[in-house]
């Protein structure tokens, strides 16, 4: 007796052709992938430093600062870097944002690729991430289909920027009164930190005299 269907197609996933070309496409992907992390740790570490990793394999970028103030350059260009063939001319956009800013403003966040490297003319950041909190960029490269890399906590921005420590800005404007704390005595740091507060007030009031003295 014959049952329908007990007999496999030729070619399904159950025959031994179907399997063979399910296996031979998993291990053509896993092959590329794992060149393409290989491709990508050879690559950073020619650059020590000055490039990241973002969310493709395929894609690295310039370091940004970890703490910048708001509409002013970088330090170094910013660069966006590609381990594949990316056609010269494919526009390449940066946004940047986070849950307290979800699209921040930036300037000149478009650039060209160019060699496989696409380099931003004087990217800024001028949307503010919040009080400790960074922003996430995300990395449009036009081409087709269209691929996206990610930046997670790429760079906090806010109205001052980065700042010194109260202390280190007081030795720097009183570098006549410095001591080391760490082998002093109880007392000479108890001396030494109330001079620092005694100057500290004086700046103070010296300054509120004159904001405040009647011109003549």
């Amino acid at each position: 007796m014959h049952l329908t269907g007990a007999t496999p197609t030729p070619g399904t996933a159950s025959s031994p052709e179907g399997t063979a070309s399910v296996l031979n496409e998993t291990y053509t992907k896993m092959t590329s992938d794992i060149l393409a992390e290989r491709t990508l740790g050879d690559f950073l570490s020619e650059h020590p430093g000055e490039l990241v990793r973002t969310g493709s394999p395929h894609f690295v970028c310039t370091v940004l600062p970890p703490h910048w103030r708001s509409n002013k350059t970088l330090p170094v260009a910013f660069k966006v870097v590609a381990l594949g063939d990316v056609i010269d001319g494919t526009l390449v956009t940066v946004r940047a944002g986070n849950d307290e800013n979800y699209c921040a403003e930036l300037r000149n966040g478009t650039a060209v690729m160019k060699n496989q490297v696409a380099k931003f003319n004087d990217l800024r950041f001028v949307g503010r991430s919040g009080r400790g909190k960074s922003f996430t960029l995300t990395i449009t490269i036009s081409s087709s289909p269209p691929q996206v890399a990610t930046y997670t906590k790429a760079i906090k921005v806010t109205v001052d920027g980065p700042r010194e420590p109260r202390s280190k800005t007081i030795k720097k404007q009183y570098p006549f009164c410095q001591c080391n704390t760490t082998t002093s005595t109880p007392f000479i740091k108890s001396v030494y930190l109330l001079f620092l507060s005694a100057a500290f007030l004086f700046k103070s009031s010296a300054s509120f005299y004159l904001f405040f003295s009647p011109r003549i």
